[in-house]
Order: C-alpha cells, then structure tokens, then sequence
C-alpha cells in the first residue's frame, strides 16, 4: 500500500508539472502572438511613412531578450 500512496505522489506532482508548463506554453504564445501583432504594426507604420529615413527593420535581439523564460518547477 505504501508503493502506492507514494506513486499517487509522484502521479499528483507529474499532473501539477504539465499543467504548469501548458500554462507557460500559454502565455508565451500569447507573447509571441503580441510581439508578431506589435512588429507588424510598426512595419506597416514604417511603410506608411513617407520618410527615407525610417528603417523598416527592429533589433530582433532587443525583442526577444524580454521573452520571458519557460522553465518548470523543480529545475
């Protein structure tokens, strides 16, 4: 009996791990689908500038360095 408490554990820790990382997977999609809205408005305000001097490209490094990072508890 006790293998089994101790495997109903470890079933209840597994299930809390996955639905923390479907939540982080969440919410990174979602940042990632705000990032891409965000990029495409400013190209599309870019383009609608009539001034040279404006560059249609961002720093992608500065755009992904806030991502925030997905880790699962425990690591």
């Amino acid at each position: 009996m006790a293998e089994v408490a101790v495997l109903e554990e470890e079933i209840v820790r597994l299930e809390e791990k996955v639905l923390h990382f479907r939540q982080d997977l969440n919410l990174e999609a979602v940042y990632m689908s705000s990032s891409k809205m965000k990029l495409e408005h400013l190209e599309a305000a870019s383009l609608n500038n009539a001034n040279p001097n404006v560059s249609t490209k961002l720093d992608h490094t500065a755009t992904f360095s806030t991502r925030p990072k997905t880790t699962l508890p425990g690591e």
